[in-house]
């Protein structure tokens, strides 16, 4: 099956339908900045669009000191034309949650709950990436509340860029259907009503399927119900790398298509937060696909890290955080192979489990090859660790005694 708006990876979507439909993808990003767009996406070619999207992408970040100002950059004068010339900074540099559904699209504060964008996806027109010189940058172009036009660009470290832009395509598309779906029931419910039969083979029922009419915008239904509790991110790093365009066009004209899914990765996966620490005794030990060999590989790795406590207790490991940002990795007590992260964050102290029940090294939205990769992957590009709705910033190396 093909995708109406080209960008589906050839092994199928990075997350199942039922997610994308309820709690939606979160990712860890951080908010760099949002420069207004004047003129819409529908009266500019696609040539132009993409262009729009990557000069916001490129003034944002070199206004936040993320790039040197390219002063031979050549921007045609239609795009320049199009965007405003000062981004708005509110925000800049703020570590946030981006929760993408076929509902919406949030960006939350990952230290204060703040809520700082939310659009509905009908009011999204175009995300993109960026160029050769921002690839682990995302802009997407949306309306506000007050009807303000702008894109909105997000650091998305860790080749997470084409992950986020796959994602909101997935969002989009799932929404189209959507909405398509359910003019066809109201055409269908309308028909009966008046007498006529349900089905049309091209009568005056089907002028109004929005995808028929270039360049109109899907109206606005009501959100598919919500449950009241998180579901993880299924697992996506060991899939090929998305071999895609890094850019959606959402004000393209769409057509229809089978609404046969054939996913690889749309296993139903436990509702049960392997990473909520609470309780610890959960999971006495690893089984499937994890055994002795693989505890003292990631063992002979940590034993050279200066931040790897060895076998100690909880107690001890709160005793010696001290102020946030501090961490340590400990081996567990209770449960054989597993490993232990304990910091703190807003004087509260954390401890977060680094190897789910199959073995495997992995936050809810990334799985990596050791403890050391995780660690040294969070630690270096400041990215933060997202656990239960809560985050945890490794700033401090806690140092073992000798």
């Amino acid at each position: 099956m093909t995708s109406a708006f080209n960008i589906k990876p050839p092994f199928g979507w990075l997350h199942s339908d039922k997610l994308m439909e309820t709690t939606g993808a979160t990712y860890a990003v951080r908010y760099v900045g949002c420069l207004e767009v004047k003129a819409s996406m529908k009266t500019l070619d696609f040539k132009t669009r993409s262009s729009v999207a990557k000069e916001c992408i490129n003034k944002v970040c070199e206004t936040a000191g993320l790039k040197s100002i390219d002063k031979k950059r050549k921007v045609r004068v239609k795009v320049l034309k199009s965007i405003s010339d000062t981004p708005d900074m509110t925000y800049a540099g703020m570590n946030v949650s981006l929760r993408v559904s076929s509902l919406n699209l949030t960006l939350t504060s990952l230290e204060t709950n703040q809520v700082i964008a939310d659009h509905e996806m009908p009011r999204i027109s175009f995300a993109s990436g960026g160029d050769t010189d921002t690839l682990d940058f995302v802009g997407y172009i949306a309306k506000g509340d007050n009807d303000l036009r702008a894109c909105y660009v997000l650091e998305c470290g860790g080749g997470l860029a084409k992950d986020v832009i796959s994602t909101i395509g997935q969002a989009f598309e799932l929404r189209f259907q959507q909405v398509n779906n359910n003019k066809s029931n109201m055409i269908k419910h309308a028909a009966v009503s008046m007498g006529h039969a349900t089905t049309s083979s091209g009568g005056d029922a089907d002028k109004d399927y929005y995808n028929d009419l270039p360049g109109k915008v899907p109206p606005d239904v009501g959100p598919p119900p919500v449950p009241p509790l998180p579901t993880l991110v299924p697992p996506f790093t060991t899939l090929p790398p998305v071999q895609t365009p890094n850019l959606i066009d959402l004000s393209s004209e769409f057509t229809a298509h089978d609404p046969h899914h054939d996913y690889v990765n749309d296993t139903v996966l436990p509702t049960r937060d392997v990473f909520d620490m609470q309780p610890f005794t959960q999971h006495n030990t690893l089984t499937r696909n994890y055994g002795r060999g693989a505890e003292n590989d990631h063992l002979s790795q940590l034993q050279n890290e200066i931040w790897f406590h060895g076998a100690i207790s909880r107690a001890e490991a709160e005793r010696l955080l001290q102020k946030d940002g501090d961490f340590l990795v400990r081996e567990s007590t209770n449960t054989t192979g597993q490993f232990v992260l304990s910091g703190m964050q807003d004087n509260n102290k954390k401890h977060l489990l680094l190897i789910d029940p199959e073995g495997i090294v992995r936050t809810k939205d990334r799985m990596f090859n050791s403890v050391n990769h995780l660690i040294s992957y969070h630690y270096e590009n400041a990215l933060p660790i997202i656990s239960a709705e809560s985050a945890l910033v490794l700033r401090n190396k806690v140092v073992r005694s000798s």
